[in-house]
């Protein structure tokens, strides 16, 4: 079992700034910064006379609108039953087929005006409809369950509709019974990272109390610039003792079948060649080995290449001894495994006392 300890950052499961989607004024505020809403909860109300005017303008024209239609339909039906009676005395000689034509046309016409009224009264509904929607916003609604984490606006307050830069918001709801926490994992460790894994939070405001989570998403690409991944842990909270914000660090569980060899950061040393560590052979002279470095984890790095793990390691040598110098070496410790942040394999370490 290796753990790897990072630090990450918590944001709620859902945010959302509320904007006012109508113009007007602030008559009245419910609900304030720390305030538990729920769905559907009023926050505020807004004066908004420009649209309730609108909106009576609107219903007094569709009244007119749909008069004209009702006229149109009598005179569909008055032209219809003029060009019966004609259609029905042209057979007989009693009319011209030409004046019962002209009727038919006048039928015709009828049928055409009541087919736009028609199109008027549905536009118009529209419209009212539109408008109805509209003054609903005069009641500033919370969209999920939550906690008002910002209120920008106080009673009387001029309200723009729009989220535009020069827009201010009316309010910031979070939701956070459950977090999300990101964490920057360094592309070394990228391999340690599997979707469903196990995470131990902590905060420093709760010394010794962690929270699990697991790992949810990753962006699944490197950073170009920070060569590291986002990774994304969702921690449930609760009782929501984590707060948006909060830094945190984060510990991955993950069993691994090859865990790295950690050494003491004395043992490296690094030349042209890059870096590498010095190690004492069965004759005790000082050969360096070319390594690849894994993590740093401070007073120690852990060693993705280069070593087996069964070398005499010498601490302190950089450039004092060369390669191949014998030396008599002066056992100091075995280096046990380290927690936290990770576990890896000891290396015995060696310090050479003498050329």
């Amino acid at each position: 079992m290796a753990s790897l300890s990072l630090p990450g950052r918590t944001n709620a499961w859902f945010e959302a700034t509320l904007y006012g989607r109508v113009n007007g004024y602030v008559t009245d505020f419910n609900k304030d910064i720390g305030d538990h809403v729920k769905a559907g909860d009023v926050l505020a109300l807004i004066e908004t006379p420009e649209l309730d005017q609108q909106y009576q303008a609107t219903q007094a024209k569709q009244q007119e609108i749909e008069a004209e239609r009702n006229v149109a339909q009598s005179a569909v039906e008055f032209a219809k039953i003029t060009y019966q009676r004609w259609e029905q005395a042209a057979p007989d000689g009693v009319v011209a087929i030409q004046e019962r034509d002209q009727k038919k046309s006048e039928w015709d016409v009828a049928v055409a005006k009541l087919k736009a009224a028609d199109a008027q009264v549905t536009s118009g509904n529209a419209e009212l409809k539109r408008l109805k929607s509209m003054l609903d916003f005069k009641q500033v609604r919370a969209p999920f369950d939550g906690v008002i984490i910002a209120r920008e606006v106080d009673k009387g307050s001029l309200v723009t509709a729009g989220s535009t830069t020069n827009t201010t918001p009316l309010f910031t709801i979070a939701r956070y019974d459950k977090m999300r926490v990101f964490i920057d994992v360094p592309e070394a460790a990228v391999p340690m990272i599997v979707n469903g894994m196990d995470v131990n939070v902590e905060a420093r405001e709760y010394p010794g109390r962690p929270f699990t989570g697991k790992v949810a998403r990753t962006a699944e690409a490197i950073d170009t610039v920070s060569k590291t991944l986002k990774v994304e842990v969702d921690v449930p909270n609760p009782d929501l003792k984590l707060l948006p914000g909060m830094y945190v660090m984060s510990a991955f569980q993950t069993t691994r079948s090859d865990p790295p060899l950690r050494v003491p950061a004395a043992a490296l040393a690094f030349s042209p060649r890059g870096a590498e560590v010095a190690i004492v052979d069965a004759d005790h002279r000082v050969k360096f080995k070319p390594v690849t470095i894994g993590r740093d984890l401070g007073d120690s790095v852990e060693i993705s290449s280069g070593l087996r793990g069964d070398e005499t390691i010498a601490l302190n040598v950089g450039t004092q001894i060369p390669e191949g110098e014998r030396v008599s070496p002066t056992v100091v410790e075995d280096l046990a495994p380290v927690s936290p942040p990770a576990q890896a394999r000891p290396a015995r370490s060696r310090r050479s006392a003498r050329a």
